[in-house]
């Protein structure tokens, strides 16, 4: 049955995997934070696509950096609390995983 404890093994070194990606991301949010404002004060300047004028040419500089810094922060937040969420579900499917094969471990042994 060593298989089975083999399995068992494998699931925790996932969730121990998601719980790290999960932490990382956490971790990470403020230097996207810094970057997104950042970008937000630059991204004006750039011109978009070839013969187009910069956006700091269409409409004002705080009319430019606050459009750019609600879309930025409205995409982060979503992609954020979307993987957070994924990452979660992941550890839930892979602890009933768990309780599965440990339910089956303890059958095998008191079978035997």
């Amino acid at each position: 049955m060593n298989e089975n404890e083999d399995k068992v093994s494998k699931v925790n070194f996932e969730i121990e995997t998601y719980e790290k990606k999960i932490k990382k991301l956490k971790k990470n949010a403020p230097f996207a934070i810094i970057g997104g404002i950042l970008l937000s004060l630059i991204y004006p300047y750039l011109p978009r696509r070839y013969g187009r004028k910069p956006l700091i040419e269409q409409m004002e500089y705080f009319n430019a950096v606050l459009f750019m810094g609600v879309i930025y922060f409205i995409i982060y937040a979503i992609s954020y609390f979307y993987l957070i969420d994924k990452y979660k579900k992941e550890i839930e499917a892979l602890n009933r995983r768990k309780i599965s094969l440990e339910s089956k471990i303890k059958e095998y042994k008191s079978g035997v």
